[in-house]
């Protein structure tokens, strides 16, 4: 096999995992807006606040941290990079939402659903991470009669063979991971 036909078979390769990454990645779901989920709760009455040891102990850890520039307290008409608007004309108390609130648990709950499928999507991205690695390894230093069958199934694209040895190839995954790779269950990814 010449080089140029190895070029084209790493091309394939790439190309194709890419892609799958890419669609896995639309998958995922974005983290719950906690701003959204706080302010339900103010309006509702249903706010719970920090206990006030909690609260001290928050400003205490806060002001121990503080370093150079830093101030617990912005001055009027200080710009905050997360928000980038002048902060009211008394200023603002700077803490992080968790030693003001408890989270309500309906943003605890989706916060964790988010986490748990993405981390689905994640184990099937690494693994296909890990399956592009070896296959480039493959491919590099394999011999000629190795990877002719590999040649003929990446220039005929329509068989599925190369997806069912891409899939067995592949360490054995959880069902669900599996069922994202081989019959599209959760958004129809097809390798």
């Amino acid at each position: 096999m010449n080089q140029k036909q190895r070029e084209y078979l790493l091309e394939i390769v790439k190309t194709n995992c890419d892609a799958r990454i890419r669609e896995l990645e639309e998958l995922k779901q974005s983290e719950p807006s906690l701003n959204n989920y706080l302010i339900a709760a103010v309006l509702a009455g249903e706010a719970v606040y920090q206990s006030h040891e909690h609260l001290a102990d928050a400003v205490r850890r806060r002001v121990l941290a503080l370093s150079g520039d830093d101030v617990l307290i912005s001055k009027p008409g200080q710009v905050h990079k997360w928000g980038m608007r002048p902060a009211s004309r008394i200023g603002n108390v700077l803490l992080a939402p968790e030693d003001l609130f408890v989270f309500p648990a309906a943003y605890l709950s989706a916060k964790n659903e988010a986490a748990k499928h993405n981390a689905k999507i994640n184990e099937v991205i690494d693994k296909i991470k890990q399956y592009k690695i070896r296959q480039e390894l493959k491919i590099q230093i394999g011999s000629d009669k190795a990877l002719e069958q590999i040649i003929e199934e990446a220039d005929g694209l329509a068989s599925l063979s190369l997806t069912e040895n891409l899939i067995a190839d592949m360490p054995k995954l959880s069902q669900t991971s599996t069922n994202l790779l081989t019959n599209g269950d959760d958004g129809g990814i097809l390798l």
